[in-house]
């Protein structure tokens, strides 16, 4: 006996824009129907639409980002949804997969709702139903600043991969949809593109697959374990933070940590905050050079939190652990 999972995933991300979806692309879109009975119907009409697998795929993204629901009542399960299946064969394990990976897609679409899998299912099958080719790729996610430095557990995410003009390509859906609000226990949807084909070396600081072969980039396990979490906001803000690039402070020289941050962007302020602080206090910020240097005072502080802020948005969290 054979158990499917269906991965809850973890993500809390900021509001940002993206130049990877056209506009034209989500302006149509927006005139689709908000739901459907099945996917088929959804994928004639994208391919009606849309004339080249580049804009069929940035429009199905879309459609499942705008239109799909986080379940948050999964996401707060302590017993997430499996299937059980036995099979006698291969390739009745395959036919069997696929039957219930379709199942999955139909039912994300008639229900309106979904954790990652889902999302990612419906992705993979409205693809080819648009004679694109694309994968669901599991794996780890990093959200939570407890996480950092912490060693791989078990894999808690899904998202996908898209192959267009013969290029693999990291998408996910899930996290362009919204983010669930932990006070309340509520899905906020607001539409975040900059999760379509993000850059790899980006997309690897918070996600970390099973396999691989799929990180399309040339970093390793104890490089995605041992960087900070970093936010929404961080890439959308097309941010570098040269130093501290690990995620586990051990040093403040002078009672200061020093942060450096290259970027082009035109930011109107720099702030800071520690886990046990109530509000965002502002730090000014001195150009060197091609980056930003903020001096941040620890106090008496040796454990704790520590998130840089731009323009009211946080960037990247840290960990304390000064000696």
């Amino acid at each position: 006996m054979k158990k499917l999972q269906l991965f809850v995933c973890l993500f809390c991300f900021t509001n940002f824009l993206s130049a990877q979806i056209k506009q034209s692309i989500e302006d149509k879109i927006k005139t689709y129907p908000n739901s459907y009975e099945h996917y088929e119907p959804l994928a004639e009409q994208i391919k009606a639409d849309f004339k080249t697998d580049e804009d069929r795929a940035a429009a199905i993204f879309t459609w499942i980002a705008l239109n799909i629901e986080y379940d948050v009542e999964s996401y707060y399960s302590k017993h997430p949804k499996s299937i059980s299946y036995s099979y006698r064969s291969e390739e009745e394990r395959r036919q069997i997969e696929r039957r219930i990976h379709e199942m999955l897609a139909e039912t994300t679409i008639q229900e309106g709702r979904a954790v990652c899998q889902g999302y990612s299912e419906l992705f993979r099958v409205l693809c080819l139903e648009c004679g694109i080719e694309s994968e669901v790729i599991s794996g780890h996610s990093k959200t939570m600043p407890q996480e950092i430095g912490r060693k791989l557990a078990f894999s808690d995410h899904a998202w996908n991969v898209v192959k267009l003009n013969d290029q693999w390509y990291l998408l996910d859906a899930t996290w362009a949809a919204g983010s669930v609000n932990h006070r309340f226990g509520e899905f906020v949807p607001k539409f975040n593109p900059v999760y379509y084909k993000t850059n790899p070396d980006l997309f690897f600081l918070n996600h970390y697959p099973d396999d691989t072969q799929w990180l399309l980039t040339r970093y390793r396990e104890s490089q995605f374990v041992n960087a900070p979490l970093v936010h929404a906001a961080y890439l959308s803000k097309k941010i570098e933070i040269k130093s501290p690039r690990r995620g586990v402070i051990t040093k403040a020289r002078g009672g200061v940590i020093n942060v450096e941050i290259v970027t082009d962007e035109e930011l109107n302020s720099f702030s800071y905050k520690f886990n046990d602080q109530r509000f965002i206090e502002e730090v000014n910020g001195v150009r060197v050079g091609d980056k930003w240097v903020l001096t941040i005072p620890v106090g008496n502080r040796k454990s704790g939190y520590l998130d840089i802020v731009a323009d009211f948005e946080t960037l990247v969290t840290y960990k304390l652990q000064l000696r």
